[in-house]
């Protein structure tokens, strides 16, 4: 009614956000899709991965739009010994209550450790020492974090709400609906390979993030959206 739409140009990531901003304020506004820059990560060899073992991390805020707890109600299904370590600051204090009353249920073949927050400078060692990134959240514009494990190789467990999907497919993870059967069955697919499986899924991350990504495609798209020339 104030006429905004008519004053501005929009900025959305992606085709979804793009759909939501004229769905919002209307098909005659301008809007200009420009994707988000991610940030690769070059890290050291994973530990051997042996059958039946498996170390999950997640980087991220403490949120239920994360989906921690289906996380750790999938564990407590699991047979295999399982580690799971959380780095983030907690953004909802009562969701984690809940989440921590439920890493006391785990049977003894668990281990889930917080860690607090952590600095961006540090990532590529936390990743170093894990085999699976985990976070099917409810859904991502982009998700930073996502993107920085499959630029490392880390196969990936995430939602079906995110860019990054077909996961199995490329052999670069396993895209998940958010309920406790098909995250448990994900994470017990990862704990059960032998480290030459587990080796041609990380080598399918890498691919999967250098096929996905155009930086110099991404370049252009911001110099039109500000209209930077060449």
């Amino acid at each position: 009614l104030a006429g905004i739409g008519r004053k501005v140009i929009f900025h959305a990531t992606n085709a979804t956000e793009l759909d939501f901003i004229k769905a919002s304020f209307g098909n005659e506004v301008k809007v200009k899709i420009a994707q988000n820059y991610g940030r690769k990560v070059t890290v050291y060899d994973p530990p051997e991965k042996q059958p039946g073992r498996l170390k999950l991390i997640t980087i991220a805020i403490i949120s239920p739009m994360k989906n921690y707890l289906i996380v750790l109600e999938a564990l407590a299904k699991s047979a295999e010994d399982i580690e799971y370590d959380i780095y983030g600051p907690v953004k909802d204090a009562a969701y984690w209550e809940l989440c921590k009353e439920q890493i006391k249920s785990l049977p003894k073949n668990i281990t889930v450790r917080y860690h607090g927050e952590t600095e961006p400078n540090t990532i590529d060692k936390l990743l170093s020492k894990s085999h699976v990134f985990i976070m099917p959240s409810e859904s991502e514009n982009f998700g930073h974090s996502i993107y920085e494990a499959l630029s490392a190789g880390k196969p990936v467990i995430t939602g079906k709400t995110t860019p990054w999907n077909e996961l199995l497919q490329a052999k670069a993870g396993i895209n998940v609906s958010n309920n406790v059967e098909e995250i448990s069955n994900a994470i017990s697919f990862f704990a059960r390979m032998d480290n030459e499986e587990y080796k041609s899924f990380a080598a399918g991350a890498k691919n999967y993030i250098e096929q996905h990504t155009n930086e110099k495609e991404t370049d252009l798209q911001y110099r039109r959206l500000f209209q930077i020339s060449e």
